[in-house]
């Protein structure tokens, strides 16, 4: 018997949610951008400042999201 027979489907795997970027880092990153900073520098500075791991840290496509 296939899983379409059956119309419903179970799998363990999670919904993979969109992560959201919080309000803090989003000022922190507008600041920066009005002072001219480019989005790599921005992120990195984020990681630094407010002692981000690699993984709690904002994509870098976030990052140009915001502030392009």
């Amino acid at each position: 018997m296939a899983v379409f027979e059956l119309h419903d489907h179970f799998t363990t795997a999670q919904d993979v949610r969109k992560k959201v970027m919080p309000l803090r880092q989003k000022e922190f990153c507008k600041e920066m951008a009005e002072q001219g900073l480019k989005p790599v520098r921005i992120r990195n500075a984020m990681k630094v400042k407010m002692q981000l791991s690699h993984n709690s840290a904002p994509t870098l496509r976030m990052v140009q999201n915001l502030v392009n």
